[in-house]
């Protein structure tokens, strides 16, 4: 298992080299819905809204939840300027426990600690497997076998989960990370899209971008 982890390290740093994951094109103009999310952070009227679509076993959504996203938190969330909504866009073609990543979360919020499964989930998906959902599970202070069971229910979440990847096709994702990046709205939201692990300051420059139209 070792041997395979370093293995997958390494392929990880080669695609990363060759641009996998979503592109770091420049922005896109775009006018896209926004729609509810579980995963919400921020003030509700707060004028700028960040929408992100992430694949909890994706090596570049960990990359930036441990770079760019803090410094978001601190300098944007924190002071009022942004809220933050994110959607599940698992892309099982290339990461097979992706989905199954995202219902565990979803399972995890079904009693009341979802934000908290997620990010275990994202700060450890080079190693995603159902053992390790339990391990979180209990580390969390869930009923496991309430969350197992969740978990082995096929139609538990399964429209929600549709409902996410279906909204993150319609914004024109095609990768993960991916954002919008806007004047809030309520019903059609105006603003940039933008994929990759980008640093702080490409997010920075578009917040302060959308408050000041």
């Amino acid at each position: 298992l070792d041997e395979l982890r370093a293995m997958r390290g390494l392929l990880e740093k080669l695609v990363a080299n060759q641009g996998g994951g979503a592109k770091a094109d420049g922005p896109v103009p775009v006018k896209v819905p926004v729609l509810p999310s579980s995963y919400t952070e921020g003030k509700a009227d707060a004028p700028v809204t960040i929408l992100e679509f992430k694949d909890l076993q994706c090596p570049f959504c960990r990359q930036f939840r441990t770079d760019a996203y803090p410094e978001i938190v601190r300098d944007l969330i924190a002071t009022g300027k942004v809220r933050f909504l994110s959607y599940d866009f698992p892309l099982a073609s290339l990461h097979p426990m992706a989905e199954a990543a995202a219902k565990a979360s979803r399972c995890a919020a079904a009693q009341g600690k979802g934000p908290a499964m997620r990010e275990a989930l994202l700060l450890n998906n080079d190693r995603l497997s159902n053992e390790l959902f339990g391990v979180l599970a209990r580390d969390l202070g869930l009923d496991v076998k309430e969350f197992a069971a969740c978990g082995a229910d096929a139609a538990r979440f399964a429209n929600e989960m549709k409902a996410s990847q279906a909204y993150g096709t319609t914004v024109g994702v095609d990768g993960t990370p991916t954002f919008v990046i806007g004047r809030t709205a309520t019903g059609v939201m105006e603003g940039d899209r933008i994929a990759g692990a980008l640093p702080y300051a490409s997010f920075k420059a578009l917040v302060e971008k959308a408050l000041a139209k």
